[in-house]
């Protein structure tokens, strides 16, 4: 949603920051104006590919707990324990999307304390990503 306050437009930048924009430079960011409200949004894709996600995991046999660590910024979205003692970290993205520079330093750490730590942006890397921790 964006305000116009007669000279600027406030402009989403997330939950709780807005930037300033002059209005002869302004033109809306489809992922900025639609995020949240139609399938089409960028929030909408990240959500549905982690529902995939779970459902798989399920279908499995185990478990995709969703983390939130108030205390440590940047950690992975989900926890992903299969049968046999397998776990892995997914950091789930809207297609095309990168993790930001704080979640990829914290998924160097969980990988140097000897934890498989995936990227998933699309619905289709979902079975060889379980494959992965199934056969590690």
């Amino acid at each position: 949603m964006t305000v116009h306050d007669g000279l600027h437009y406030k402009v989403p930048l997330g939950l709780f920051f807005t930037k300033n924009c002059p209005i002869e430079d302004f033109t809306p960011e489809p992922s900025l104006t639609v995020m949240g409200t139609s399938r089409k949004g960028t929030l909408m894709r990240e959500k549905e590919i982690e529902r995939a996600l779970a459902t798989e995991v399920k279908k499995r046999g185990g478990l995709a707990i969703k983390l939130v660590t108030p205390t440590l910024d940047g950690m992975p979205d989900r926890l992903v324990l299969m049968p046999n003692s397998k776990v892995g970290f997914v950091e789930v993205k809207a297609p095309g999307l990168k993790p930001r520079a704080l979640q990829l330093a914290r998924h160097r750490m969980l990988r140097n304390l000897g934890f498989q730590v995936f990227v998933l942006d699309d619905k289709t890397q979902i079975g060889g990503m379980l494959d992965a921790i199934q056969t590690t």
